[in-house]
This record gives C-alpha cells, sequence and structure tokens, in this order.
C-alpha cells in the first residue's frame, strides 16, 4: 500500500501469492518444528525438500498455486504494465523457480534476498514440473 500510494495506483491481493501453509507447525518457530519432526533439526530452512508438515500444503502444491496466479497475474496485468509483486520466502523461490525455469531440484539454492527488488521479464510460463 505504501508503494501503490507513492505511484497513485491501486492494491490487488492474490491468494495465489499467500506463503506456504505450514499446516500443524503454523505460528512455530524452527526450535518448535524440529522438536515435533527431529529431521528438522539440521536444516537451514522450515521446509527441506520432500518435507510436508501434517496438515501442510506440499511443494507440488504450492507449485501449482503459484502457477495458476502467474498465469492470472501475466493475462491479467502484465501486458503493458509494470508489476510490484511482494510476497514471502518460499513462495518467492517459486515464482524464481517458475519464471528462470530451473529445475525443483535446486528450489532451495536460491535464496531470496529480504526487502529486496528482483526484476523479471514477463515469460511464456510453463507448468510446474
Amino acid at each position: 500500500e505504501i508503494c501503490a500510494g507513492q505511484v497513485g495506483v491501486g492494491v490487488v491481493s492474490m491468494e495465489e501469492f499467500r506463503e506456504r501453509c505450514a499446516g500443524e507447525l503454523e505460528g512455530h518457530t524452527m526450535k518448535e518444528a524440529a522438536a515435533r519432526f527431529p529431521m528438522l533439526a539440521d536444516s537451514p530452512v522450515m521446509y527441506p525438500a520432500g518435507f510436508c508438515p501434517p496438515g501442510g500444503e506440499s511443494e507440488e502444491d504450492v507449485a501449482r498455486r503459484v502457477f495458476a496466479g502467474l498465469t492470472r497475474l501475466l493475462r491479467t496485468y502484465c501486458r503493458e504494465e509494470t508489476v510490484l509483486l511482494v510476497c514471502h520466502g518460499y513462495t518467492c523461490r517459486e515464482i524464481h523457480r517458475l519464471l528462470t525455469g530451473t529445475p525443483r531440484e535446486a528450489l532451495y539454492d536460491f535464496q531470496p534476498p529480504n526487502c529486496r527488488l528482483l526484476e523479471y521479464e514477463a515469460p511464456r510460463l510453463r507448468a510446474p514440473r
């Protein structure tokens, strides 16, 4: 809203770009999560590859949701407009992966910098693999 107000444009909230649902781990710290799931103890990220918390979203669920959001965003807003998309880390990784064609196994190789702008050209999207 602050950025939009500076340039006189509206804000559109898109559910497809919300952060990954952590299910039963929602609201817990990494230390608390590791107490319940010991395999998370040495993980540098909350969701190591292949891990889906009970009641949470799988990597594939997030990839499909973000792909649907990017498709809608590109069709609706990106024809001749510049778009500022604000999101959290895991969603940012998935967006980067889809826009650059990065393989799923390299998802965690990209560490999105906090509070930084990343710029992409509007691409032709391929369905997530």
